[in-house]
């Protein structure tokens, strides 16, 4: 076998060093998407995770939820 012959399933090392900008730039776009995902979420986007206005609106929430929760559990 030659020494220019690539072995099938093995990368080459010495001649295609990892190109460390490449690599940077995948992960800051890794970032960003998932950030874009999350901030989605918070904006009410998601039909089940809408953004809370206020303290009230809040504290309203979590009496529906505990009055649901208790009905669920048969208080």
């Amino acid at each position: 076998m030659c020494t220019g012959e690539r072995m099938p399933g093995r990368r080459p090392r010495i001649d295609n060093p990892r190109d460390v900008t490449h690599v940077a730039e995948l992960e800051r776009n890794r970032v960003a998407q998932r950030n874009l995902r999350l901030r989605k979420f918070v904006d009410g986007q998601h039909k089940r995770l809408r953004r809370l206005v206020s303290a009230e609106q809040f504290g309203v929430l979590c009496a529906n939820r505990k009055r649901n929760d208790e009905a669920w559990r048969g208080r």
